[in-house]
């Protein structure tokens, strides 16, 4: 009843390795002064810099001095009840600046163009035009003192799209049994339809959050927790984890990560000021991604270079998110691959950053992740009938 499974996965980056075998030994305090100490030093630097050399007259000027979380501007979204098929809800209404001159494109939503992208089923284009894309694209300014600093936003049409998760093979460490994959499921009917991947959530040392995937639990549940989930007829939420560590039956997966970025619309809601494994009473600025839900019922996927965690929050809800979850951080770990999969025996598969300047390997999610992360897919529209009628 028992069988063994070979898996084969790829070298850890250097740089990665490093880190890890030194936290192993010393402890993870040590490595956070560290980042402290060489993140603070390299925002210094990048702020001496630009303030001196590069500073350009409007771009620079606030529209609001001194602004508070609740004078930021905030994209204007609708409530479920008023929308009114495509026009209504997508694309996204624009997101406004916290500047008085923006840089061309900011905050103004584009579709994504990836010619080899999967075209959703069923989805016809009118006379000369091309089907309506089902991810867009924009970036914002969200940092008063960093001009420079740019979140890049993609939205997901959650009508034509469905996302899940996979545990990867050295994180989530699980409470019993082996780990995750740590790759994309091999099985045809996924992988046909998957046209994105992007990084999960943090390491068990820094917070044992729950995880689930395919009905199997890797840690319970934290209450209180922000959790990303997905049902067993794969409708995807987000929210705060109640006050208990029952897991409902109708869920398929679901992935915890620190408390919201933002909730009910409120940037930061419980005040946190530790957005990672730091030293405490610092947030340092870095590479760190997020997830967030519109009113309209859509998702954003956020990533940028250079951030803390505060301002992430406030990033989510300046482009208009009622929830939104902190995902992973830190060079190496965090990005989003637009992907197409037609051949994985044959090594056949092509694969697109979302930006130039994501660190990690485009096909870290295809072929080994040690990390969890999630996928997305085109939904399936063909009605599940038990009459087995061909539709």
């Amino acid at each position: 009843a028992a069988k063994a499974v070979t898996q084969r996965h790829f070298e850890k980056p250097f740089v990665l390795w490093a880190v890890d075998t030194v936290r192993a030994e010393v402890g993870p305090g040590p490595i956070a002064w560290l980042e402290d100490k060489v993140f603070g030093a390299k925002d210094t630097f990048k702020r001496t810099t630009y303030n001196l050399f590069d500073k350009q007259g409007g771009q620079s000027e606030l529209k609001v001095e001194n602004e508070s979380p609740d004078e930021q501007p905030v994209a204007t979204m609708l409530d479920d009840s008023k929308l009114d098929g495509d026009k209504s809800s997508w694309p996204p209404p624009s997101v406004p600046s916290l500047w008085k001159e923006t840089k061309p494109g900011e905050g103004e939503w584009v579709p994504v163009d990836v010619p080899w992208l999967a075209k959703s089923p069923g989805i016809p284009a009118a006379d000369g035009e091309k089907p309506p894309a089902y991810f867009y694209k924009t970036f914002v300014r969200p940092d008063p003192k960093r001009p420079y600093a740019e979140l890049q936003l993609i939205a997901m049409d959650m009508r034509r799209l469905e996302i899940n998760m996979e545990a990867g093979f050295e994180d989530p460490k699980p409470l019993t049994g082996p780990p995750g994959s740590g790759r994309l499921p091999r099985e045809p009917e996924v992988l046909k339809r998957v046209v994105g991947t992007f990084n999960g959530a943090f390491k068990t040392t820094h917070g044992k959050y729950g995880m689930m995937v395919r009905k199997r639990v890797l840690l319970p549940p934290i209450p209180g927790g922000a959790t990303v989930v997905v049902t067993d007829d794969h409708r995807v939420g987000l929210g705060s984890w109640p006050q208990t560590t029952d897991i409902p039956p109708d869920l398929e997966s679901f992935r915890q990560n620190l408390d919201p970025l933002v909730e009910d619309g409120v940037a930061n809601p419980t005040g946190r000021y530790i957005w990672g494994w730091q030293l405490a009473g610092t947030s340092v600025m870095t590479e760190r991604t997020a997830l967030c839900v519109t009113p309209a019922g859509h998702l954003y996927y956020g990533w940028s270079n250079e951030i803390d965690g505060p301002t992430l929050g406030k990033a989510l809800r300046q482009a208009g998110c009622a929830y939104g979850i902190h995902l992973d951080m830190n060079p190496g770990h965090c990005g989003f691959v637009f992907t197409d999969i037609v051949d994985l025996k044959k090594k056949e598969f092509q694969l697109s950053k979302a930006h130039p300047e994501m660190g990690i390997a485009p096909d870290k999610f295809v072929r080994w992740s040690a990390k969890d992360f999630f996928y997305v897919m085109l939904r399936d529209p063909t009605p599940n009938d038990p009459s087995q009628v061909r539709w």
